[in-house]
């Protein structure tokens, strides 16, 4: 009886330990396909959220795109408008740079031309200057035939008088044309018109 008793027993060991290996080993399946099930709803829910937050694209056409900016102040041009403007702007800073290099040289030109006359006149001054402080000195000879309108010639040609005319005038308000007789007479620009024809017209 003692040896059927613990054959018993040891076979309830065995079927007490089949029953929990089989309770074990199906258990995890059953839980993963229990925790399964919410995971999928809570992606099938964030799945319906991204979708209801995700904006609305709109369809704008070229026009509505051109007003819009021109609305906010910018400037639209196509390609071939772009190149127009850019050319039209080249040339525009040409024409002025050319403009300008004219004018600087018209500039450059007037101020040569205005030192040379001043240097011109300046020399001319000093030409004067030196006239006046230089002592002309000629022997006139006055031979048969000569009035005083050819001695007055003579005498402007040397450098001793300054106008001809005026010489012969005051001849005849001396009233001495008559006076003039050959010979050789000298004469210088230091003398006054007076003494020249007292010198040449002796009565």
């Amino acid at each position: 009886m003692r040896f059927n008793t613990i054959q018993s027993f040891a076979g309830g060991l065995i079927v007490a330990a089949s029953v929990c290996g089989i309770v074990y080993f199906s258990s995890p399946s059953e839980a993963e396909s229990v925790t399964a099930e919410p995971e999928a709803e809570v992606d099938v829910e964030k799945e319906e959220e991204m979708k209801d937050e995700e904006p609305d694209i709109v369809q704008v056409d070229d026009k509505e795109i051109i007003e819009l900016l021109r609305l906010q102040g910018y400037l639209i041009h196509t390609e071939e408008e772009f190149h127009e403007t850019i050319q039209e702007e080249i040339e525009a800073a040409m024409e002025s740079e050319r403009e300008n290099h004219d004018k600087q040289l018209e500039e450059l030109q007037k101020e040569l031309e205005e030192k040379a006359k001043a240097t011109k006149e300046e020399s001319k001054k000093k030409d004067n200057d030196s006239n006046e402080g230089t002592v002309y000195r000629t022997m006139l000879s006055v031979v048969p035939g000569m009035t005083s309108y050819d001695v007055g010639q003579a005498l402007e040609n040397a450098n001793i008088i300054k106008s001809s005319s005026a010489f012969r005038q005051e001849v005849e308000n001396q009233g001495v044309a008559t006076n003039l007789k050959p010979g050789t007479y000298e004469v210088t620009s230091e003398m006054s018109m007076k003494e020249i024809i007292s010198v040449i017209f002796k009565k």
